[in-house]
């Protein structure tokens, strides 16, 4: 990658601009970090001031890190980018969470005591690796009576319970009958122009299904299967 021209990127085997840039890999922090030295940083810092379109750009990377879902439970941080009407109606479908940073939050204290209704999601991109489940939770919480600065590495979350149904799961090629849940996702578009929005698209949805004991459920790893929604009345 060449030096900046302009506020371009140049490409040195073409000589011409650089109009898109797509992370394919990118997590930022922790010890899976593709970001391994300053060299690393200043290079993405290069990206960032350049002219091209960054997919994503570093505000939105940054945004998926899972403490911005502890943040906008808050309706005083929320209600600033949304209505309270809107606020409201979102918060019904966002399960109880807070920063673990907020040591006196009741959240909290109610999961010292009922560990086995919460979940510890550490803040880190590239899956649920490090995530902790229910009982999981108390040695983790344990430590974090003295080591403060662990706090900031996770949030806290009151384990969602969702609908269990019996199903068949295709893996492999192999078949097999089990209790079963279902999550579901969208896709979606967003191109941004310094802080305004150019178009926000709805691109599609993503059913996965798996066995309902599992904590860890994702399609790469093989622990869930791709599924479709059946709508009745």
């Amino acid at each position: 990658m060449g030096r900046k021209s302009h506020w371009s990127i140049i490409d040195p085997a073409t000589t011409r601009g650089i109009n898109l840039l797509v992370f394919c890999c990118s997590i930022l922090f922790d010890n899976s970090s593709c970001y391994k030295n300053e060299d690393s940083w200043t290079v993405r810092r290069e990206i960032e001031h350049s002219r091209a379109v960054k997919c994503p750009p570093i505000e939105l990377h940054l945004a998926t890190n899972k403490i911005f879902q502890a943040a906008f439970v808050n309706e005083r941080v929320a209600t600033k980018y949304i209505s309270k009407d809107d606020y409201l109606s979102l918060r019904q479908t966002f399960p109880e969470t807070c920063s673990m940073e907020q040591w006196d939050d009741p959240l909290i204290k109610d999961s010292k005591l009922n560990p086995e209704k919460y979940c510890l999601k550490i803040l880190r991109e590239g899956g649920a690796a490090g995530n902790l489940f229910g009982k999981e939770i108390i040695q983790k919480l344990n430590e974090m009576e003295t080591d403060i600065p662990a706090r900031s590495k996770y949030i806290l979350m009151r384990y969602l319970r969702p609908v269990e149904s019996e199903n068949i799961l295709v893996i492999n090629g192999q078949t097999d009958t089990a209790t079963t849940v279902t999550e579901h996702s969208t896709f979606g578009g967003i191109l941004v122009d310094q802080q305004r929005i150019l178009f926000s698209t709805n691109n599609g949805q993503l059913i996965r299904t798996k066995r309902a004991e599992l904590t860890s459920g994702g399609l790469m790893n093989g622990a869930s299967t791709i599924n479709s929604l059946h709508v009745k009345d």
